[in-house]
C-alpha cells in the first residue's frame, strides 16, 4: 500500500498495488474482484472509502481513502495491548 496525492487538490489517498501476471492464481484474481465489488458498495464513516481502480503496466491499483492512523490490526501489532478506553471506542465503531 502506497500513499499518493491527488494532483488537483493535494488530497492524500492510499493506493493498494498488486502485480498481475501469468503467475496470479485464479483464486487471487477472484478474491480481488470480490474485494473491489464489496468496497464499492460500502458507505460508512468507519469504513475506508473506495475511490476506484486502474490497471497500469500489469498491476492492479485500488484507490482508497487515506487513513493516517492505519488499520486496527496495525495498531494492535504496534502497541500490543490497547488501553480499555481505546478498545471501547473502536468496539463502538465496529458495532455501529
Amino acid at each position: 500500500v502506497y500513499l499518493a496525492m491527488e494532483a488537483h487538490t493535494g488530497a492524500p489517498f492510499a493506493v493498494k498495488t498488486l502485480a498481475l501476471g501469468q503467475n496470479t492464481p485464479p483464486s487471487a484474481a477472484a478474491a480481488l474482484q470480490r474485494e473491489i465489488e464489496l468496497l464499492s458498495t460500502l458507505s460508512h464513516p468507519h469504513i475506508v472509502r473506495y475511490l476506484g481502480t486502474a490497471v497500469v503496466d500489469a498491476a492492479l491499483h485500488i484507490f482508497m481513502e487515506f487513513v493516517p492512523s492505519g488499520s486496527l490490526a496495525a495498531l494492535i501489532r504496534k502497541f500490543r495491548r490497547l488501553p480499555e478506553p481505546v478498545v471501547a471506542r473502536y468496539t463502538a465503531q465496529v458495532l455501529s
